[in-house]
């Protein structure tokens, strides 16, 4: 007849089956023979077995859609400054919400100065934005210094002290190294500038006579290097290596690549954009004086590039958002690998912000995403595992 339903209890292994019309048998288990021949169950500790894969690119925690963020690893920070003009502050990795203060400016570029309890913001002028526009990152300002001691310290101010510096424009990108702290100003499209600030001092400090037009710029890992990408002529795409301390421009190469997006990890200088075949990634080889290019992955609309882990993650800049791990190898494949992960997420979701641990990625509607680095470590005690 027809089996209702299931169960095990009883003296001994017994399984019990209801059947129609309320009938239940009961069967011994003991007495089958093909039962008899399994293996005993293993024991798991669910306190110390780690989980037989790590996930990449999931989900780990949610906070507030912001405009730019800054993290602190090791003090367990992150803030963010969002559209209404709030810095929220909360705990890292967990983001939990510790408190909200008042910024008053639009922050669309963050860097933390941890030493001194300050974060350098590129800032825009509601003034400055084009009209019926929703991109705030199309407007220009001056670049300030906030005071986050505060925060960092546990307290809660009631308003951000900030302070002017002098500089200003439509920043596109902070990078910092050290004493010094660059911003990339393309306010002028055609004539797009590097500018340096002493971040002892608070004053502009020069830039760099570069052979191109800079589209992009990054600091190497251990910050003695800068990098600035960009279109050297048509469908020629160079990078040079900068000195921070002297602006001199110790080597430029060609990339293939027209430099929209760039990174640096302690192998590669990564190169994004247009060229050889379409939209690509360039590599180039950090670790030689004359930076030649190792292979180029064609084939990839990105906006932004970063590497972590021994892989290479690209934020895709057509339709929704959509991030993916390549492995980043050493030497890099020749042609463009099979992917290892991709995340997909909201519309209009343009960037992320990589945590300096390497860790996590935060996007921009609040979203943090767990890297892995493949490696299997231990959960903490009392959390189980599968």
């Amino acid at each position: 007849g027809r089996v209702t339903g299931l169960a095990l209890g009883g003296p001994g292994p017994t399984l019990s089956v209801a059947g129609e019309e309320g009938s239940v048998d009961q069967h011994d288990l003991a007495m089958l023979p093909d039962l008899q021949k399994r293996p005993p169950p293993a024991v798991v500790d669910l306190e110390r077995q780690p989980a037989p894969q790590v996930p990449d690119l999931q989900p780990a925690a949610l906070a507030e859609p912001h405009l730019a963020c800054v993290i602190d690893p090791e003090g367990g920070h992150a803030i963010l400054f969002t559209r209404c003009r709030m810095a929220l502050h909360y705990s890292y990795p967990e983001m939990r919400l510790r408190s909200a203060t008042w910024c008053g400016h639009l922050v669309v570029r963050a860097v933390l100065d941890r030493k001194n309890g300050r974060v350098f913001a590129a800032t825009v002028g509601p003034r400055s934005l084009p009209p019926r526009t929703q991109e705030v990152r199309l407007g220009h300002g001056p670049l300030i210094s906030l005071d986050v001691q505060g925060l960092l310290e546990g307290r809660r101010p009631a308003r951000l002290e900030a302070r002017e510096l002098p500089l200003a424009g439509r920043f596109t990108a902070l990078a910092s190294s050290g004493k010094w702290l660059f911003a990339l100003d393309s306010k002028d499209q055609l004539k797009p500038v590097i500018r340096r600030l002493d971040v002892e001092k608070l004053e502009a400090a020069g830039s760099p006579d570069l052979p191109f037009p800079p589209a992009s710029l990054a600091v190497s890992p251990d910050g003695s290097k800068l990098y600035a990408a960009g279109q050297a002529r048509p469908n020629e795409g160079q990078v040079a290596r900068i000195d921070p301390a002297t602006l001199k421009v110790e080597r430029s190469a060609a990339t293939g690549s027209w430099g929209t997006s760039l990174a640096v990890s302690a192998r590669h200088v990564l190169v994004g954009g247009l060229g050889e075949g379409g939209d690509g990634v360039a590599f180039l080889d950090a670790t030689k004086d004359e930076m030649p290019r190792l292979a180029r992955w064609s084939g990839m609309s990105q906006s932004k590039v970063w590497p972590a882990g021994g892989k290479l993650y690209v934020v895709h800049r057509l339709g929704a958002l959509r991030i993916t791990a390549y492995p980043e190898g050493s030497p890099p494949a020749e042609k463009l690998p099979e992917a290892k992960a991709v995340y997909s997420g909201h519309l209009g979701t343009k960037d992320a912000e990589v945590s300096p641990d390497g860790r996590h990625a935060l996007l921009c509607d609040g979203t943090l995403l767990r890297l892995s680095s493949g490696k299997l470590e231990p959960p903490k005690a009392g959390w189980p595992s599968s």
